[in-house]
């Protein structure tokens, strides 16, 4: 791929013939992953999370594409337990000696599992075939969650009716307890709601979540902020992302701590003040694609509107050339050569190669310690 240092419109050709790629003629085939992903979550629970809790993470990863790019076998119905715990771990990227696209394993019933039996369980459960996934879309956030996937045609026969189309593995209100059914499907007992159309089977905590997913017609697709950075990533032809929402402003005292005198806080904010975004942004995302041969880390600003991405586009790219993560100390350059950095609409979308770790990864590492590439002024 033509690295920055050296790019021309080269790069913006590329991008361009991977959206080209990534959609086919009318309707449907024109959403890309990671949009048709977001339509598989009701907005209720979207609108959920943001009244109940201070950060929104959506993870939307097309498992059958990461396999294809790691070379591996694709999902299929009825895959031995143990081959479909260890098809999982594969695809997340644990032991990579080379940076490939990876997947983050977000979903609870995915990040329970523990070995082949788990895997048996949650089928036994829930009707959940863990081999067989193709995709996913999930929400996390305290005490909520919600999970779509894709490649599974039937629930257990186990299930109960409590209404409106809706499943649970016990009748039981949400949010109750029983300690006789802890596992993988639930790691502290809660009656778990499972709904299913055609081959996708969603599963949550929350029986409205899954009756809205029934029923309703509104998604999160329909929200803005979380369409535009879809469109974004599905431009690059990622096949594995996690959008997070939250506040990026930066804050001297997560860096040097809570009991810092106010002269250290002068001293860090006088130190990495001038190398912040000044415009504000309280959604970014982070995907892995292959593109051009290569696998990359793809980025993406979602700014209040177009004049505000526009300013931001120099800031973001300078800081993406040279700056620190206070996390670990390490210059960015040293994680990631970039390829480009470019602004359309009220998005900024960073193309990079990763020098050592998996791009979903390290994307999600740099948000969560709060690098300087993410965090505005």
């Amino acid at each position: 791929m033509t690295k920055r240092r050296e790019r021309s419109a080269a790069a913006v050709v590329v991008v361009g013939l991977i959206a080209a790629a990534c959609s086919g003629g009318d309707g449907e085939s024109d959403v890309g992953r990671i949009e048709q992903g977001l339509r598989q979550i009701p907005l209720s629970v979207v609108d959920e999370v943001r009244d109940e809790s201070r950060s929104l993470e959506i993870a939307v990863v097309d498992f059958a594409a990461v396999a294809e790019i790691r070379d591996l076998p694709e999902p299929q119905p009825g895959t031995d337990p143990d081959d479909a715990f260890l098809q999982l771990i594969a695809l997340s990227g644990v032991g990579d000696e080379q940076p490939t696209v990876d997947v983050i394993l977000y979903p609870e019933v995915l990040t329970n599992l523990r070995g082949a039996e788990d895997v048996r369980l949650v089928e036994e459960q829930v009707g959940l075939d863990v081999g067989a996934i193709t995709s996913y879309s999930a929400v996390l956030a305290s005490q909520i969650s919600f999970a779509a996937y894709a490649g599974n045609d039937s629930v257990s026969p186990s299930l109960v009716d409590v209404g409106d189309g809706v499943l649970s593995t016990y009748d039981g209100e949400d949010g109750e307890f029983d300690p006789d059914r802890i596992g993988p499907v639930d790691r502290i007992g809660r009656p778990v709601r499972v709904g299913q159309q055609e081959d996708v089977l969603a599963i949550s905590v929350q029986r409205e979540a899954i009756a809205d997913w029934l029923e309703s017609d509104e998604t999160a697709a329909d929200d803005e902020e979380l369409l535009d950075a879809a469109r974004a990533l599905d431009e690059v032809g990622v096949v594995s992302a996690v959008m997070i929402e939250s506040s990026f402003r930066f804050e001297a005292r997560n860096v040097v701590g809570g009991t810092a005198s106010p002269d250290e806080l002068a001293e860090v904010n006088e130190l990495v003040g001038p190398l912040l975004i000044d415009e504000r942004f309280d959604l970014v995302a982070v995907g892995g694609a292959e593109v051009d041969g290569d696998d990359v880390l793809v980025a993406v600003y979602v700014f209040d509107d177009e004049p505000d991405a526009q300013a931001a586009q120099p800031q973001v790219d300078a800081l993406w050339d040279d700056s620190t993560s206070l996390a670990d100390e390490r210059s960015i350059d040293e994680l990631v050569d970039v390829v480009s950095v470019e602004q359309s609409g009220r998005t900024v979308t960073v193309i990079a190669e990763p020098s050592e770790r998996s791009p979903v990864r390290l994307g999600v590492g740099l948000v969560s310690q709060r690098s300087v590439v993410f965090a505005h002024s």
